[in-house]
């Protein structure tokens, strides 16, 4: 148990105590509000440990791996938006496509992955692939990198900060407002179940989430966040979506056309190697 989380239950044993103390006297005035508010407290406490529990089990993320990002993870959710709707996508002047082959990239087949009730970070509950298909799509996203020197490298990811993302290199031409809003970052993989952030242009977005094989972030597009003086890490575009981890060869095929479509996309050019 770290110190963070040993300091925030002795605070909490501090307060009960100093709660016992005044207790019979409060009772005797107010017997039904204190009975009342036993059982909401004793009900909320067990919710918060398993929910903090939860969050743990979640595996390291762009928060703090600890009291404190799971705290910020409960403000997060207040901002979160449904994940499925493509309507703003249609809304979108930017009306090109940077996927090869659209309508040869099938329906995803079965029920969508759950995510959880946390906002951040990320992950899928269900449908893990396997440890060979681990290896395969961190083959995949190593392949594109080695074959793109001139626009693409490895760096820790900007919206995860533990793990490494591709982003555009510095000295690549700058594209498009989204490049700079993005945080120059095409994507990286969970290492806890390697489902892929990735951003991608509007059209892309929309028929990426029409065809089931992934999701909005739930605070991407925030407009009340982006109102707010958070950290620009927690300000994600709306071309910020959370993608399945491959299932099988099929899969990782689909997961090869998104990752270089939105590779293209943030570097404004069809000229990605693959």
């Amino acid at each position: 148990m770290s110190s963070t989380h040993s300091e925030y239950l002795a605070i909490v044993s501090r307060r009960i105590e100093e709660l016992t103390r005044t207790a019979p006297a409060a009772f005797r005035r107010q017997p039904g509000v204190f009975i009342t508010a036993a059982a909401v407290l004793g009900l909320s406490s067990l919710w918060l440990r398993s929910n903090y529990l939860e969050f743990k089990a979640l595996g390291p993320g762009g928060l703090p791996y600890d009291v404190r990002g799971w705290l910020m993870a409960l403000v997060l959710k207040a901002f979160s938006r449904e994940t499925l709707s493509t309507a703003e996508y249609d809304a979108d002047a930017n009306k090109d496509s940077w996927l090869d082959d659209r309508e040869g990239i099938p329906r995803r087949q079965g029920a969508r992955p759950s995510g959880g009730f946390h906002v951040v970070p990320a992950r899928q509950l269900d449908q893990v692939p396997s440890g060979e298909m681990f290896q395969r799509l961190d083959e995949l996203f190593d392949r594109v990198v080695r074959l793109n020197p001139g626009l693409l490298e490895y760096s820790k990811s900007p919206h995860e900060k533990r793990h490494n993302g591709i982003v555009v290199k510095q000295s690549a031409p700058a594209s498009h407002h989204v490049l700079h809003f993005g945080l120059r970052e095409v994507g990286h993989i969970h290492p806890s179940d390697h489902s892929v952030h990735v951003i991608m242009a509007p059209q892309d977005c929309k028929f990426v989430i029409e065809r089931g094989w992934g999701e909005r972030h739930k605070i991407s597009g925030s407009r009340s966040l982006h109102a707010l003086p958070f950290p620009k890490e927690a300000k994600l575009p709306k071309e910020y979506i959370w993608i399945y981890a491959p299932r099988d060869e099929r899969e990782l095929a689909v997961m090869e056309k998104i990752l270089v479509a939105s590779a293209r996309f943030m570097t404004n050019t069809k000229e990605i190697n693959y």
